[in-house]
């Protein structure tokens, strides 16, 4: 598969790679994505429903857990009114 980095700053740095995580800053995995065959990618990310991303990162090699919490977010009206 193919990876582009984009950091803004001028011209996409381009990978060819079969395995992809995305981290927070600490560390904790974002998203998953594995070449399971040429053109043929399985991808999952924190959140998402059921327990595939942990089950990808097991998958490939990685030793880490995710524990998602949501968060619902309180409507606008109550968040203006003091």
């Amino acid at each position: 598969m193919r990876l582009e980095i984009l950091d803004g700053l001028g011209k996409p740095l381009v990978l060819h790679c079969t395995r992809v995580l995305v981290s927070s800053d600490d560390g904790t995995p974002l998203s998953c994505s594995v070449e399971l065959a040429p053109g043929v990618v399985k991808t999952a990310h924190a959140g998402e429903a059921g327990d595939q991303l942990n089950r990808l990162l097991k998958g490939c090699g990685v030793d880490r857990t995710v524990v998602t919490t949501r968060l619902e977010p309180k409507p606008a009206i109550e968040i203006l009114r003091p």
